[in-house]
C-alpha cells in the first residue's frame, strides 16, 4: 500500500521511498493508494527539528521537584538539592575539560595532524559515559534528599498529631 507523507514523496510497502513526479495526476495516485493494498503499510513519522522539544511547559523533573518541595518545611532541602546539582554539573564540566586537555596534549606530543579536532572528537566520544556517571551520582544524591524530605514531613506530621503541653489533655483521665 502506498502512503503519502508529503506532496513529493511516497512510501511503498517494501520500505522503498521514491520521489513522485509532481506532473502526475493526483487522481491516479489516489486510485493507486486505494487499490494496491498488498504488503504492509509503513508509516514514517518525521523527527522534531527543534533542539528544544519541550514546548508545553515544565519538564517531568521540574514537576516532580515542585511537588516534592512544595511544603515550606522542605525549602532548605530544595536549596541543598540545587547546590548539589550545581556542584555535580561543575564536576562534570571540569572532568570533560580535563579529558579534552589531556587528549590534546597527547596528540600534540605524538604530532597527530589537527590535534584539537582529534582531541575534541575523542572527548565527545567519552562524554556519554561521563553523563551516565553524572546521572548515577545525581541519583544517589536524590535518594538521600528524598529520604530527608520524607523524614522532615514525617516529623512535621508527628508534631501536628501530638497535643501541645498545657492544652488540658491528660493521659491519666
Amino acid at each position: 500500500m502506498v502512503v503519502f507523507l508529503e506532496p513529493s514523496y511516497t512510501v511503498r510497502g517494501s520500505g522503498e521511498i521514491r520521489a513522485r513526479d509532481r506532473s502526475r495526476k493526483q487522481n491516479h495516485a489516489l486510485w493507486h493508494t486505494r487499490t494496491c493494498t498488498r504488503g504492509r503499510t509503513r508509516l514514517i513519522v518525521p523527527r522534531m527539528t527543534t533542539p528544544n522539544p519541550n514546548t508545553i511547559g515544565q519538564t517531568l523533573e521540574q514537576l516532580l521537584e515542585s511537588v516534592i518541595f512544595s511544603d515550606p518545611a522542605t525549602h532548605a532541602l530544595r536549596d541543598e538539592w540545587e547546590r548539589t546539582k550545581a556542584v555535580e554539573q561543575a564536576v562534570f564540566e571540569r572532568v570533560c575539560r580535563e579529558e579534552y586537555e589531556g587528549r590534546k596534549t597527547y596528540h600534540e606530543i605524538c604530532r597527530t595532524p589537527n590535534p584539537n579536532a582529534v582531541a575534541r572528537h575523542e572527548a565527545n566520544l567519552l562524554r556519554p559515559v561521563l553523563m551516565e556517571e553524572l546521572d548515577a551520582r545525581l541519583t544517589e544524591r536524590w535518594e538521600i534528599i528524598r529520604r530527608k524530605v520524607a523524614a522532615v514531613l514525617a516529623d512535621k506530621a508527628a508534631a501536628e498529631e501530638t497535643p501541645e503541653p498545657g492544652t488540658g489533655h491528660s493521659a491519666e483521665t
